[in-house]
């Protein structure tokens, strides 16, 4: 797997993370 595709995974995750969080509240 490529560095940047782990990046814009984590990147992605983390954007994700924190719309449920949002959500929620």
């Amino acid at each position: 797997m490529n560095w940047s595709m782990m990046v814009m995974f984590s990147f992605l995750q983390f954007n994700w993370n924190e719309l449920l969080f949002s959500c929620r509240v």
